[in-house]
């Protein structure tokens, strides 16, 4: 059903507008999301103490296997992690997490101002 056309026949054409500054505020939000998650799973690539599958940039796949909730806002994105018992039977070490947040915050965000100076497209 098209809003304000309820009786709109299947096929009719529409037009869509989009909010150009608004579409491109998610695009990069999203686009940061999925860069901070190579970061991540970088960071966190020590604490894995078994064999996993490994993402596109060869580090073990934190980000996909802890993942509760990922929400992209414009400019950014908010995403919360589960570090349950299923994450540690994979061979995921949260035990020392907590005293390593600072170094693994350090990492994400050298490797991600170190990608930023390559000035990739996107």
């Amino acid at each position: 059903m098209i809003e304000g056309h309820p009786n709109a026949p299947a096929g009719a054409t529409v037009t869509l507008n989009v909010d150009a500054q608004r579409r491109t505020a998610l695009s990069v939000g999203h686009t940061a999301c999925e860069l901070a998650t190579f970061a991540i799973n970088r960071a966190l690539a020590e604490q894995w103490r078994t064999e996993v599958p490994l993402d596109q940039l060869g580090s073990p796949p934190f980000e996909s296997l802890a993942i509760a909730t990922s929400r992209i806002l414009p400019y950014g994105s908010r995403d919360e992690y589960r570090l349950g018992k299923s994450l540690r039977k994979r061979g995921f070490g949260a035990g020392d997490l907590c005293a390593k947040l600072e170094e693994i915050e350090h990492r994400v965000e050298t490797t991600l101002n170190d990608w930023a100076l390559e000035d990739a497209p996107v």
